[in-house]
């Protein structure tokens, strides 16, 4: 992987994918490249179109070029972290679903966690993590938000 934000082609729909995930657009941020693959992978066989960021800098990029349903923030990255990113994101009005994901619970007193919810993070999740369930997870909550309207993709 280069340094440099990647994308898988956006189509609304693709060919022989049905269901909640199938015109999903998310966005996969993380420095650990291993990360950002197998996550990005399982997430893609669920039917959803991801791109992938290093950073927040790319983040950012990543978000003025493209819309995204759902971002998936790693908090402790170089260049720009998530919790700076995430508070960005949300002072830029982008309304996208967003995951923070972290193998640290804190530095020095601060849960980092709790922050990222604090600076505008609709979820966290701890690493290390299983990304099945992680990408079944999230065609669970697209299926809630798709049966709540008040509480519909951003």
């Amino acid at each position: 992987m280069t340094a440099d934000v990647q994308s898988q082609d956006r189509p609304q729909a693709r060919a022989g994918v049905s269901g909640p995930a199938a015109a999903v657009q998310v966005l996969v941020v993380d420095d650990d490249a291993l990360i950002r693959q197998l996550l990005s992978e399982c997430l893609r066989a669920t039917g959803m179109a991801v791109t992938e960021a290093a950073n927040g800098v790319q983040c950012l990029r990543a978000v003025e070029a493209a819309s995204f349903d759902v971002i998936f923030m790693d908090i402790v990255m170089p260049e720009k972290d998530g919790l700076e990113t995430t508070a960005e994101l949300r002072r830029m009005g982008i309304k996208s679903w967003i995951i923070v994901i972290s193998s640290q619970k804190k530095v020095g007193d601060v849960m980092l966690l709790d922050a990222a919810k604090a600076l505008g993070a609709d979820d966290a999740i701890h690493k290390p993590f299983n990304v099945a369930t992680v990408a079944r997870d999230v065609v669970t909550l697209l299926e809630k938000l798709k049966k709540d309207p008040a509480r519909a993709l951003r």
